[in-house]
């Protein structure tokens, strides 16, 4: 009959833990997770005006220099150019810079583009 008793109190016991499980704790978890929905949501908004933000100074410094380039282009298409040698190589080398910062702006532009898609 002690055992029994036992028995019978830890059952007692075991469906009281679960009802205080089941209960309270599900109704704060379902808080918590719409907490974290919203964080969660706010967060995503908040990568998202900073992605659009990358994109126009981007977008931005590839017409700049798209420009630059352009005008380089057009001094290197004067013959007049080849006669100073140090002028020469001076247009050459920022061209040859130029080229290389605006494929590095290209790919950056690209991997933004492809983050919207994602």
């Amino acid at each position: 009959r002690a055992k029994a008793a036992a028995g019978d109190d830890s059952h007692s016991a075991l469906r009281v833990e679960q009802a205080v499980d089941e209960g309270p704790a599900s109704d704060s978890q379902t808080v918590t997770e719409n907490q974290l929905s919203y964080a969660e949501r706010k967060e995503l908004k908040r990568q998202e005006r900073r992605r659009q933000k990358d994109l126009a100074e981007i977008e931005l410094r590839i017409e700049t220099q798209e420009k630059e380039l352009a005008g380089l282009e057009a001094a290197m298409a004067d013959p007049a150019l080849y006669q100073d040698a140090s002028r020469c190589r001076e247009i050459s080398d920022q061209h040859a810079r130029l080229k290389g910062e605006l494929e590095t702006h290209y790919q950056q532009w690209e991997v933004l583009q492809l983050a919207e898609s994602a």
